[in-house]
C-alpha cells in the first residue's frame, strides 16, 4: 500500500501509475483534488518553444510531456495551437536564435504569411513582420483531474478529500502508517511508503518525518479575463525583458494591436 498526499496533478498521476500497476494506493489530500497548484495554473499547454533560447532543457521537457499529454488525455486537450509574432520593431537576430532553438529542441515550427496572420487575427498589431504557427495548447486542468482521479478510483485506488495528515508513523526508519484529520474524525492508513506530492505544502508533510526541506513560499499573480482575445496562444517573438530592467515599458506592444 501507498500513501499519496496531494490530490493535484502530480499527485494523481503518480497514484493512476500506481494503480495501473497493480499497486494499493490512497490519495490523502487537506482540501479537494485541484485546490492547489494544479487549480490555479493559466492552463497553457506549452510546446516549449518560448523556452529554447533561454532555457533549452526547459524547452525539450516542455514538448516532450506536450505530446505525452496528446497521447494520454487528448479529452483534456484544446487543440488552439499557438503563434509567435515578431513585430517591425522586435531584434531580426532573435528569431534566428529562436528558429536554432526550435529545431535543435525538436519543436515543429511553421512560417506564416504575415499578411494572412493580421487578416485572420485583425486585432493584431498591423506591424508584423514575421510569424510562425507552434504546437501550443489549451489544457483543462479540472478535467485532467477528473479523468485521473476516474481512473484511480476505478483501479482500487481511494480518495480521501478534506482530510489534513497530521503524522506518519515510522518503524526503524520504515513507513508504517499515516494518520489523516477528516471531517469524522481521525483515521489511520496502513501503508508501506509515502509520497509526498503536496506541492506549496511539500514542507510541512516533510517536517512530519523530521526531514525538512528548505522552502520559502511567496505570492504570486495572474491576470485572468473572462473572454480570449484570440483563439489562439499569441507569443511574441523577442528577447525576454526583465522585471527589473528601467526600459520595461518599451517592450510591450503598442496600442496598434496585441501581441503578447
Amino acid at each position: 500500500m501507498v500513501v499519496v498526499i496531494g490530490a493535484g496533478a502530480t499527485g494523481l498521476g503518480v497514484a493512476r501509475d500506481l494503480a495501473l500497476r497493480g499497486v494499493k494506493v490512497t490519495v490523502v489530500d487537506q482540501w479537494e483534488p485541484g485546490f492547489g497548484t494544479s487549480g490555479r495554473f493559466h492552463g497553457l499547454l506549452h510546446s516549449g518553444a518560448r523556452y529554447v533560447v533561454t532555457d533549452p532543457t526547459a524547452a525539450e521537457d516542455c514538448y516532450r510531456e506536450n505530446t505525452l499529454l496528446r497521447a494520454v488525455a487528448p479529452d483534456a486537450i484544446e487543440q488552439t495551437g499557438g503563434i509567435f509574432v515578431r513585430s517591425e520593431d522586435d531584434d531580426p537576430g532573435f528569431e534566428q536564435a529562436w528558429l536554432k532553438g526550435c529545431d535543435r529542441a525538436g519543436i515543429p515550427v511553421t512560417a506564416l504569411d504575415p499578411r494572412a496572420v493580421h487578416q485572420r487575427y485583425p486585432d493584431l498589431t498591423t506591424r508584423v513582420a514575421s510569424a510562425y504557427w507552434v504546437p501550443d495548447g489549451v489544457l483543462e486542468g479540472f478535467h485532467l483531474l477528473q479523468m485521473l482521479t476516474k481512473d484511480v478510483l476505478a483501479h482500487d485506488g481511494t480518495l480521501l478529500s478534506k482530510h489534513r495528515v497530521t503524522a506518519i508513523q515510522t518503524v526503524n526508519g520504515r513507513v508504517t502508517s499515516v494518520s489523516a484529520q477528516g471531517p469524522n474524525g481521525e483515521v489511520e492508513v496502513g501503508c508501506d511508503a509515502v509520497v509526498n506530492a503536496a506541492g506549496p505544502w511539500a514542507g510541512a508533510v516533510a517536517d512530519l518525518f523530521e526531514d525538512p526541506i528548505p522552502m520559502h513560499l511567496s505570492y504570486g499573480l495572474m491576470i485572468l479575463f473572462a473572454h480570449r482575445k484570440f483563439p489562439v496562444v499569441v507569443n511574441r517573438l523577442k528577447s525576454p525583458g526583465d522585471g527589473n530592467s528601467p526600459g520595461l515599458k518599451n517592450s510591450w506592444p503598442s496600442s496598434e494591436g496585441v501581441t503578447l
